[in-house]
């Protein structure tokens, strides 16, 4: 059989082209593109901070500010107060609104938490975020602030004078407070289920006793 000629072959090859190449790639590419832009966005939104009024104390560690015509939920970055039902959850309350209830702060915003509130950095004549560790009205957010050694060494040094809720011995962290009071309804709702499961069982065997 006779060789087929090269210029002929090259004709019905396969082969991708450079064109074709460029082609195929550039769907990555705007992906990549997109996700980048994306990401300076939202760097962008978090790094640009605003002032506005502090309108409402939620507790220790959450505030409502009003800026222009919206009012933001806020959510102190790097600390984690007591809960409203737990020990010292009120002192931890009263103490952030004394300290900036109805007062104009500077915001600074980190990121969103998974209930969409601004999770950021608060200053009022300093930093509130480490005021309020530091006087011992809030923990040291370890799980989401593992690298802030300022807050670290605040809190021991909260610790070590016996500030605030390091006053009393065996305080109980707000994160093992939730956890703990999560499990409890869990329990109750199961004992409930397996009381409502014999008083079921009772009325059927008298039904069959009749």
């Amino acid at each position: 059989m006779e060789n087929t000629p090269n210029r002929w072959r090259s004709s019905t090859s396969p082969t991708r082209t450079n064109d074709q190449r460029s082609f195929v790639c550039k769907p990555r590419v705007r992906v990549r593109q997109v996700l980048a832009s994306l990401s300076l966005l939202f760097v962008f939104v978090c790094s640009s901070g605003f002032r506005g009024v502090v309108v409402s104390v939620t507790d220790g560690d959450t505030i409502k500010v009003k800026h222009g015509d919206a009012v933001e939920v806020i959510r102190l970055d790097g600390i984690d107060a007591p809960e409203k039902k737990q020990e010292y959850g009120a002192e931890a309350k009263e103490a952030l609104s004394g300290l900036i209830l109805n007062k104009e702060v500077e915001i600074s915003p980190v990121t969103k938490d998974r209930y969409g509130r601004t999770v950021a950095k608060v200053d009022y004549n300093g930093s509130v975020n480490e005021f309020l560790v530091q006087s011992g009205n809030a923990w040291w957010f370890r799980k989401y602030a593992r690298k802030n050694t300022k807050l670290a060494l605040l809190e021991a040094d909260a610790r070590l004078n016996k500030r605030g809720l390091w006053a009393e011995a065996g305080a109980v962290a707000p994160w093992e407070f939730r956890k703990q009071n999560k499990t409890a309804p869990e329990t109750k709702s199961s004992a409930d289920q397996i009381t409502g499961l014999a008083s079921l069982l009772r009325i059927v065997e008298r039904r069959g006793a009749i």
